[in-house]
C-alpha cells in the first residue's frame, strides 16, 4: 500500500506573516502620521515665526515711519514761520524757539539753522562750536540741493555720544538757510530691544551704506561684512536661511520705504525645534500606546485566524492521510468559517466520490470478468466454426475430385454413345456391360447427390453459427460501450476530485494524486474499451462478409444438388432405356443419338457442377481464414478484458487507502 506523502513547505509561518503585515499597518501608518504631524508642527512654527517676526518689523517699521514723519513735520512747521527777517531782526526769539523745542522733545540732541551767510544758530549737546560754517555741513548742502523738502540724511556715529544719530534738514521758508534736527536712535534701539524672537531671537536694523544702526553683538555704524546680509539688499522682503558662528538661523527682513533701512528680526532655527519637542514627545506617547493596544489586539486577531487554521489543517492532514470519517467542528461564522464548511463539504463530496469510485470499479470488474467470460465463449464458438468450416472444405474438395471423376466418366460414356451408332450391331453385346455401367454410374450420382446434401447442411450450420456470432459480437459491443460509459464517469468523477483538491491547495495535493491515478486508470479503460469495441466492428465486418460468402456458397451447393439430382434422374432413365434396349434393338440407333445428345447436356452440367465445387472449395478456405482472424481478435479482445480487470482491481488496492 502506498504511503500518501506530505510536503512540508519552508517559508515564512503565516502568523509571522500576519504579524509583520499588522505591524506594518500599524507602524508605518503611525510612524508617518507622527513625522508627518511633527515635520507640519515645525512648518507651522516657522509660519508662525515669520508671521510674529513680520507683524513685529511691521510695527516697528511704522514706528520708524511715524518717528521720521514727526520730525519731518516739526522741521517744516519750523521752517515755515522761520524768515531771512526773523534770523536778522529777533535772533532771540529764534534761538528761544530752538530751546523750548528741544525741551519738549528730549529725543532730540542736536538743532541747527543755518542761514546763507554763515551765521549759525545752534542747541547741540553733541557739539558747541559757534564759529562752525553751517554752509559747510553735509545736511546744509543736502537740503540746499533739494530747496522746499525735507532730507534725511544717512545716520552716522556721534562723537560725542558714540551712539547713532540722523540728522533731518529742510530750507527755511525764503530760502534765506537750513533748519536741521539731529535726533538720537536710542529710541529705536529701545524699541527694537523690546521685540523678541524667541529666546535667542533679536532685531536687525541697518541703514542704506549697510551698517549697523542696531545689533546687539555688532558696533554701531560698523559696516557689515557677512556675505548673507547681501539677500537683504537683493529684495525689498523676504525671508533667509543662513548660518553664523556654526548656528543654523532664519531670518525675516524688510524695507523701511521711508528711510530705505532695512529691518530683519532673526531666530535659531533649533528654537523652532525645541518648540515642537512637547509635541514629539507627545506624539512618541501616543504612538506608544497605540502601538502596545494595537499589538495586543494583533495577537488577539491573529489567534483567532491561527487556531482555526491549524484545525484546518490537522484536519488536512487527516484527511491526506486517508482518514474520511473524522470531522471538523468549528462554530465561526466569518470566512474561515465558510473555509471550514466548504472543506467538511468537500470531504463529504470526496467520501462520496471514493465511494462511487469503488462502486464503479467494481462494476467495471465485473463487466471485465463477463466480457473475459463472453470473450472465452466466442472462442470457443469461434474455433468449433473453424472446424466445421475446415471439414466443409475438406468435404468440398472430394466432391470436388469426385465431379472431376463424374465428368470423365460422362465423356467416356459420351463416347461410347457415339460409338453405339457405328457399332449397333454390338449393341447387344455390350448391353449387358452398359446397364452396369450405368447403374454404377447412377450410384456415383447419387453419391454425389448424397454428398452434396452433407455440403448443403454443414454450409447451413456454418451459417448458423456465424449468424451466432454475429449476435456475440452485438453483445460484446454493449458490454464495451457500458465499459466506455463507465470509465467516462470515472474519468468525470476523477476530474471533479482532481479540481477539489486543487481547490484545497497544498491540503489537497494528496487527493489529486489518488485522482490523478483514478483518471489515469479510467482513461485506460476507455482506451482499452475503444480498442475492443474496435476490434468488435472488424470482427463484425468480417463475420458480415462471411456471412455474405456463405450465402453464395449455400446459392452454389443448392444449385449443384440441382444439377446432381438431375443428372440422377437422367441416369435413371438411362438405367431404365438400358433395361428396355435388349428388347428393342431395333430402336437403338434412335436411341443412342438421344442418349448421346442427353449425355452432351450431363457433361456440360457436370463441369458447370465441377467448377461450382471447386468455387465452394476456395469460399471454404477464405472462410477458414476469416475465421481464424477472428479467432485472434477475439483473443486479443480477451487479453483487453484482463488487463480492464486488471486495472480494476488495481483502483480498488488505491481506494483501500481511504477510511470512510
Amino acid at each position: 500500500m502506498k504511503k500518501i506523502l506530505i510536503h512540508k513547505r519552508k517559508g515564512v509561518p503565516l502568523k509571522k506573516k500576519l504579524i509583520i503585515s499588522f505591524l506594518a499597518m500599524l507602524l508605518i501608518p503611525s510612524i508617518l502620521l507622527g513625522a508627518f504631524s511633527f515635520l507640519y508642527a515645525n512648518k507651522q512654527m516657522e509660519k508662525d515665526f515669520i508671521s510674529n517676526a513680520s507683524t513685529n518689523l511691521n510695527m516697528l517699521d511704522k514706528s520708524i515711519t511715524n518717528l521720521m514723519s514727526e520730525k519731518i513735520y516739526d522741521v517744516s512747521a519750523l521752517t515755515e514761520t522761520m524768515t531771512k527777517e526773523l534770523l536778522e531782526k529777533d535772533p532771540e526769539s529764534l534761538q528761544k524757539t530752538i530751546e523750548q523745542y528741544s525741551q519738549v522733545h528730549p529725543e532730540v540732541s542736536s538743532i541747527y539753522i543755518g542761514t546763507n551767510d554763515g551765521k549759525l544758530f545752534q542747541k547741540s549737546m553733541e557739539e558747541n562750536n559757534d564759529h562752525m560754517d553751517p554752509r559747510l555741513r553735509d545736511w546744509y548742502k543736502a537740503a540746499v540741493n533739494k530747496p522746499g523738502e525735507a532730507v534725511i540724511m544717512d545716520p552716522y556715529l556721534s562723537p560725542v555720544s558714540k551712539k547713532m544719530v540722523i540728522t533731518i534738514g529742510k530750507t527755511i521758508a525764503d530760502n534765506a538757510g537750513v533748519m536741521a534736527v539731529t535726533m538720537n536712535l536710542d529710541y529705536l534701539a529701545e524699541l527694537a530691544g523690546e521685540i523678541t524672537f524667541g529666546k535667542e531671537g533679536y532685531v536687525i536694523l541697518l541703514d542704506q551704506k549697510k551698517r549697523f544702526i542696531v545689533h546687539p553683538d555688532e558696533k554701531q555704524g560698523g559696516v557689515v561684512k557677512a556675505s548673507y546680509y547681501e539677500t537683504l539688499y537683493d529684495r525689498q522682503a523676504g525671508t533667509l536661511d543662513y548660518s553664523a558662528d556654526k548656528i543654523s538661523r532664519k531670518m525675516v527682513f524688510q524695507t523701511n520705504k521711508l528711510t530705505g533701512w532695512k529691518l530683519a528680526g532673526t531666530m535659531e532655527k533649533s528654537e523652532i525645534v525645541n518648540h515642537t519637542k512637547g509635541l514629539l514627545y507627545a506624539i512618541t506617547g501616543i504612538l506608544a500606546v497605540s502601538i502596545i493596544i494595537g499589538g495586543i489586539m494583533m495577537m488577539v486577531i491573529v489567534s483567532s485566524i491561527i487556531k482555526p487554521i491549524k484545525k484546518l489543517k490537522e484536519q488536512a492532514i487527516t484527511v491526506s492521510k486517508g482518514n474520511l470519517t473524522t470531522a471538523i467542528n468549528m462554530a465561526a461564522k466569518d470566512e474561515i468559517g465558510d473555509v471550514a464548511a466548504a472543506f467538511h463539504t468537500m470531504q463529504n463530496n470526496l467520501r462520496e466520490l471514493i465511494s462511487n469510485i469503488e462502486q464503479s470499479s467494481e462494476n467495471v470488474a465485473a463487466s471485465a470478468g463477463q466480457l473475459t467470460a463472453s470473450a472465452n465463449e466466442v472462442t470457443i464458438a469461434s474455433e468449433h466454426v473453424t472446424n466445421t468450416i475446415q471439414q466443409v472444405a475438406g468435404g468440398a474438395e472430394i466432391q470436388t475430385k469426385g465431379l472431376d471423376n463424374n465428368v470423365d466418366s460422362l465423356k467416356s460414356v459420351l463416347k461410347g454413345t457415339n460409338q453405339i451408332v457405328v457399332f449397333s450391331k454390338e449393341v447387344s453385346d455390350l448391353s449387358t456391360g452398359t446397364i452396369e455401367k450405368a447403374y454404377a454410374g447412377g450410384n456415383s450420382i447419387k453419391a454425389t447427390l448424397e454428398q452434396m446434401h452433407v455440403i448443403n447442411g454443414t454450409v447451413a450450420e456454418s451459417n448458423k453459427m456465424i449468424k451466432e456470432l454475429v449476435e456475440q459480437s452485438k453483445h460484446i459491443e454493449k458490454i464495451t460501450e457500458s465499459i466506455t460509459t463507465i470509465s467516462e464517469q470515472t474519468n468525470l468523477l476523477a476530474l471533479n476530485a482532481a479540481i477539489e483538491a486543487a481547490r484545497a491547495g497544498e491540503k489537497g495535493k494528496g487527493f489529486a494524486v489518488v485522482a490523478n491515478e483514478v483518471r489515469k486508470l479510467a482513461e485506460q479503460s476507455g482506451q482499452f474499451a475503444s480498442n475492443i469495441s474496435q476490434l468488435i466492428t472488424d470482427v463484425q465486418k468480417t463475420t458480415e462478409n462471411t456471412v455474405q460468402r456463405m450465402a453464395e456458397v449455400s446459392r452454389a451447393v443448392q444449385a449443384g444438388l440441382e444439377v446432381t439430382d438431375e443428372s440422377h434422374t437422367r441416369f435413371q432413365e438411362i438405367v431404365h432405356s438400358m433395361k428396355e434396349m435388349t428388347p428393342h434393338i431395333q430402336k437403338v440407333t434412335e436411341t443412342s443419338n438421344d442418349m448421346a445428345s442427353t449425355l452432351k447436356e450431363v457433361s456440360i452440367t457436370a463441369g458447370e457442377l465441377a467448377k461450382i465445387a471447386s468455387d465452394n472449395s476456395t469460399s471454404s478456405e477464405e472462410v477458414v481464414s476469416l475465421t481464424e482472424e477472428q479467432l485472434a481478435a477475439i483473443e486479443e479482445i480477451s487479453g483487453s478484458a484482463k488487463n480492464l480487470l486488471n486495472m480494476a482491481e488495481q483502483l480498488k488496492r488505491n481506494l483501500h487507502l481511504f477510511t470512510y
